[in-house]
């Protein structure tokens, strides 16, 4: 939302609250110069206030209704000096802060406005109610979420999992919340036709997605794409952009170069400020070690970790089953699980712990072991049970006393003639 502010017209605020109040809507001064009343073309919450003696009217609408839509239900035209504000940042962009000081200074009034820590929650309060989360812990309205992973480690596959999972209007994904209605994606993906087609006919007509195919030649830059994916977002209804991966799309001349990471960055506030989420794909870089890099795995200038709200590593479990997944969270959110460990079963994926790092991943050894036993006595000893799980005698020993530390397997035998395992019975 935005527009071109130049002259004044000071009757313009008292216009405003004078049609409001004939709306039934009257505005409410709230003791910070802000003033509150109920956004008369869809009853949910707007927020305006006069700039210098009443000449400008700032108004926000936390339904997306844009000022020119709400002075239109009112029998108002919008004028020269009407100014527009993004609900969705709470705070006007960069370039509106520009206009707006300049106009505020040839008035004698300064535009930036400190908040005392009450106004902040209050915002912070209004906002999680008009906007909750995608997924719960991990995608939220406005923010960035980073999902690092190895090359070819299964992210895709993922992703495309949560996609289909959104857009069904399904309530949860991996048990974690998810809103329960339908919610359009947008997805920018490197793969050309003859590697997706296969993968995108599990979705339904709810994803809009951009290939190379799509591009024109000579192929447009980062910021001109972008655009159009925000433009294709407010077409569609779309809440959600996927990117993958960031570093192809944004096409940065050097990944480990900051000021190159940070100006693709910025292009990116062009789908946070217009209220969608993204989420962005990115490769590990060399040497990572899961349980201890603690968000710092992605490849690259540490400027893209900078501006992720939340950062998910997902990776293999360390003597997990291979299809077990970890997605190791850090970030903003109070919500966002240190670790969560996932099974893929061939068309979705199942819980297998939430938790502690290094809890979840012995969780999902555990598990592992559990699943390769039998479900009743006598059971397998453990040259058997190594051949299960791919690992040597010594080694299936040591998987097989710590589940069965854990209460998760049963055993008989002693140290010298070997154990024999089995499952515990499931209650």
């Amino acid at each position: 939302m935005t527009a071109e502010p130049v002259a004044t017209t000071p009757s313009r605020f008292d216009d405003f609250v004078e049609r409001m109040v004939e709306a039934g809507c009257p505005l409410e001064l709230n003791g910070h110069g802000d003033w509150h009343g109920s956004c008369p073309r869809c009853s949910e919450l707007l927020k305006a206030w006069p700039i210098a003696e009443g000449s400008v009217v700032l108004a926000e609408c936390s339904h997306r209704c844009s000022l020119p839509q709400v002075l239109e239900h009112l029998g108002l035209e919008p004028t020269p000096n009407t100014i527009e504000v993004d609900p969705n940042i709470g705070a006007l962009a960069d370039a509106e802060d520009e206009k707006l000081n300049g106009l505020a200074a040839a008035n004698g009034q300064a535009a930036i406005r400190f908040r005392s820590p009450a106004e902040i929650v209050a915002s912070a309060d209004r906002f999680a109610a008009d906007h909750p989360p995608l997924w719960d812990g991990y995608i939220v309205p406005s923010m960035i979420t980073l999902l690092n992973g190895r090359f070819k480690g299964g992210k895709t596959t993922f992703v495309f999992s949560l996609i289909k999972a959104l857009t069904e209007g399904r309530e949860s994904f991996c048990g974690r919340t998810l809103p329960g209605r339908a919610v359009p994606v947008v997805y920018l993906t490197e793969e050309p036709d003859a590697t997706l087609a296969h993968k995108v006919q599990q979705l339904g007509e709810g994803v809009r997605i951009l290939n190379r195919a799509g591009l024109p030649s000579p192929r447009p830059d980062w910021a001109t794409t972008m655009r159009a994916a925000v433009d294709e977002a407010s077409r569609t209804g779309a809440e959600l952009l996927v990117i993958d991966t960031f570093a192809e799309w944004a096409a940065v001349a050097d990944e480990n170069a900051v000021r190159d990471v940070q100006n693709a960055v910025e292009v990116l506030r062009q789908a946070t400020d217009a209220g969608l989420a993204e989420l962005l794909l990115h490769h590990f870089r060399k040497g990572y070690k899961a349980v201890l890099d603690d968000g710092e795995a992605g490849r690259g200038s540490t400027a893209l970790l900078g501006a992720a709200n939340v950062i998910v590593d997902l990776a293999k479990v360390e003597g997990g089953d291979p299809s077990d997944r970890q997605l190791l969270g850090v970030g903003h959110l109070p919500t966002t699980p240190d670790a969560l460990v996932v099974r893929w079963t061939g068309e979705s994926y199942t819980v297998i712990s939430e938790g502690e790092r290094d809890g979840a991943r012995k969780q999902s050894q555990h598990r592992r072991v559990c699943d390769a036993l039998p479900i009743t006595p006598p059971g397998i000893n453990a040259k058997d049970l190594g051949q299960k799980l791919s690992v040597d005698r010594s080694r299936a020993q040591k998987l097989a006393k710590a589940a069965f530390d854990a209460e998760m397997i049963e055993r008989t035998g002693d140290e010298q003639g070997g154990y024999r395992y089995w499952q515990v019975p499931q209650v």
